[in-house]
Formats: structure tokens, sequence, C-alpha cells
């Protein structure tokens, strides 16, 4: 969002056109296209949630196809936005406690906004007040960000590989689906 609004530089040229031509035909903003776009992941993965486990991910699965199949015929968003919204809804999984998945799934809407408004300055402003507010906070006397705040150098053995297996592999699955359905053009 905030490289598609404000900072156009930071992409590569070939993609940015690839990009740009996507969008054409779409009535909507970029963000209102995203925000549409979130929100039917978000009800499918609601939906699929209240059903028996037995067929729960096939009906996610199933109707995510469906859904984004038909927003993309119907031309209300563009096939590179489904494929930011599934990518950002797949890494969503990989968060180990579900409590955390469901305040990141609201939080994610308050990046887009704050990417819309303010570009890359924006998402760096919102992480800043994210993390001014989860400083302070202890959950049953531990702090809520230790052992990087405040830094214990005992317990940072841990924090690496969480950070390899929360953050990286995502960002590596969702850069490389971007770039096999760039070279498939």
């Amino acid at each position: 969002m905030a490289i598609l609004s404000y900072n156009q530089d930071l992409m590569p040229t070939p993609l940015l056109v690839s990009v740009a031509a996507q969008h054409l035909g779409i009535p909507f903003p970029t963000v209102l296209e995203s925000l549409i776009t979130m929100g039917a992941f978000e009800a499918i993965r609601e939906a699929g949630s209240r059903l028996p486990r037995a067929v729960e991910q096939s009906v996610s699965i199933v109707g995510t196809l469906v859904i984004g199949d038909a927003v993309v015929r119907a031309g209300l968003v563009s096939p590179g936005m489904v494929i930011v919204v599934a990518g950002t809804g797949v890494a969503s999984f990989a968060l180990p406690a579900y409590g955390f998945v469901n305040s990141s799934r609201i939080i994610q809407f308050a990046f887009v906004i704050a990417a819309t408004l303010g570009g890359l300055l924006g998402i760096v402003t919102l992480g800043l007040i994210l993390v001014s507010h989860l400083l302070p906070l202890r959950s049953f006397g531990v702090p809520y960000m230790g052992p990087i705040a405040p830094f214990s150098w005992r317990d940072m053995k841990d924090v690496f590989i969480r950070v390899v297996t929360l953050v990286c592999i995502p960002l590596i699955a969702v850069m490389v689906m971007t770039f096999r359905k760039q070279a498939q053009r």
C-alpha cells in the first residue's frame, strides 16, 4: 500500500508497470481494493472457524478460491491484490498463539490505513506507536517484550529462533510467489 501510494520509486520499473497494468479497469482505489479483499478473506476465515473441524479447511480453501476468482473476473480487485492478501493471510497462520492471531488481524487494517495516509512514514509511525504501547505491558509479571526490553542476554537465544520462523520464512514465501507470477508473464 505504501509503495503503491507514495513510494513508487522504490519498485523496479517493470514491476511497477505490471502492477499498474493489473489495476487498469478496477473501479476502486488501491486502499479500498485491499480493504475489500482483506474483509472478504476475514469473513471466509471467520465462517470457516465456526464449522466442524472436518470440513473447516476444505470450505475455507474452496471458498477463498471461488470468491477470489470471482472478484478478479468481475474486475473488482486485481490479481496482485489477491496474491498479497492471501500471502499475508497464510503468514498469519504461522503465529503460535490464537489470541495473537486475532489481534494481528485487526492491526493489519490499521497498518493498511496508515500506509495509505502516510506511506512508509505512516507504517513506521504506527509501528513505533504499537511498540511504545507494548513496552510497558506485563503478562503474569513478565515483560511482554522480554527479553528484548528489558534486555536479557540469557534469554536471547529464543529470540533468534522465533524471529526466523515467524518473520523471515513467511516474507520469503510471499516474495517467491510474487516473483514466480512475474516470471510467468
